[in-house]
């Protein structure tokens, strides 16, 4: 049974902080599988 969100905003957020609090791990990782990124805009 899947249990109901009773606040998605703080969820989200939550996430978010995890996400900013490990960027650099996140980034590597990216690079390790997919190499150097290039930014265009």
């Amino acid at each position: 049974m899947s249990q109901q969100i009773k606040n998605p905003c703080t969820l989200l957020n939550n996430i978010i902080s995890v996400i900013e609090a490990r960027s650099d791990e996140i980034i590597d990782k990216w690079k390790q599988f997919f190499g150097e990124t290039d930014y265009y805009c």
